[in-house]
């Protein structure tokens, strides 16, 4: 299991905002104090001043977790706790991711052509460079 704990934020215009986001893993359990126990920091996201995810925000497979921003999917890998960031054109709203592996992600995704809302919703799959 994968989460995100935030931190550090005073906006009051968007509290969801927050400079200091960790993501943790630990194996998936029941039991509190083997949650505890088995808990490990993967990544510190510092400085970064996202969006915190919220459930259905962020996907996890395959030791990557991914979870969206405003307009861009981070992706970070459990082994090393690698951070990698991806956007597309300024128009492209990007969704939920669905699913994560380290060659590609899918997403929903919403294109807003000259900060219009195009009502359609796409399904997008992007191929990710090499990490």
């Amino acid at each position: 299991m994968w989460w995100a704990e935030c931190s550090g934020g005073n906006n009051q215009v968007d509290p969801n905002k927050q400079p200091n986001i960790s993501v943790w893993a630990a194996p998936y359990t029941a039991d509190p104090s083997t949650l505890v126990s088995t808990a490990v920091k993967v990544a510190t996201l510092d400085g970064m001043t996202t969006a915190c995810p919220k459930p259905g925000d962020a996907a996890a497979f395959n030791g990557i977790y991914a979870f969206k921003d405003y307009s861009d999917i981070f992706l970070v890998r459990k082994v090393d706790g690698v951070v990698k960031k991806v956007s597309l054109m300024p128009d492209v709203f990007l969704g939920d991711p669905v699913y994560v592996s380290a060659n590609e992600i899918w997403t929903l995704a919403r294109i807003y052509p000259g900060g219009v809302l195009d009502p359609a919703t796409l399904f997008m799959k992007i191929s990710l460079p090499p990490w």
